[in-house]
């Protein structure tokens, strides 16, 4: 239904749903009360008018529809990032795959990509021969852990071993990677974990 035409009458059931504090929401809406029992008599004529309580159950069932809907997408998310598949970000050649051909899941799981162009010798002789590429990925772990807390997998919180922090992966490709060099071979320069070793 539309907006209620009354003005103190909408306001009411704006103020109303946000906390179902009726006493404050009558205030809010510019309706006068000398004592809380004027009050208390004025909000309940206020709900047994027709209008005011139609347009209250529209509006609760709107904010119901947002919150479950808003809950939705949160699993769906983490759901994207604990059970992504790395072997659809890399293809067999050890590059990184187009991006234009990650699908929803496969991006949602990627935190970023950063480029860094790789030059080779110095002054005029300095020559463009490739770029490296490192993707960062959300912390499946975390992600893991908060569904399994959401569906109440777990009977008590995993002890933390140690700081958790994003998969990084390195990449090196060739200027043109249609005509690949054995010298210029894609490959793997490291996992970019903090603690210094390589899977």
């Amino acid at each position: 239904m539309p907006p209620l035409k009354n003005l103190r009458q909408e306001t009411f059931c704006l103020e109303a749903v946000k906390d179902n504090d009726y006493s404050r929401a009558y205030l809010a809406a510019g309706y006068q009360a000398k004592t809380p029992n004027a009050r208390a008599v004025g909000v309940s004529q206020l709900i047994k008018n027709t209008n005011v309580s139609k347009r209250l159950e529209e509006l609760r069932t709107r904010i119901a529809t947002r919150v479950e809907v808003s809950r939705a997408r949160v699993l769906n998310e983490l759901g994207r990032i604990a059970f992504s598949d790395v072997r659809k970000i890399v293809g067999n050649d050890g590059a990184i795959t187009d991006t234009k051909d990650w699908d929803d899941d496969v991006a949602g799981a990627v935190a970023g990509i950063e480029t860094e162009k790789l030059f080779e010798g110095k002054g005029k002789d300095r020559v463009f021969v490739g770029y490296t590429q490192k993707v960062k990925l959300w912390d499946k772990n975390s992600a893991l852990t908060n569904l399994a807390k959401h569906f109440q997998l777990l009977n008590e919180d995993p002890a933390k071993q140690g700081d958790t922090y994003n998969t990084i992966m390195n990449f090196y490709l060739p200027t043109n990677d249609r005509d690949v060099t054995p010298e210029h071979q894609p490959h793997a320069l490291g996992n970019g974990h903090s603690n210094g070793h390589t899977d």
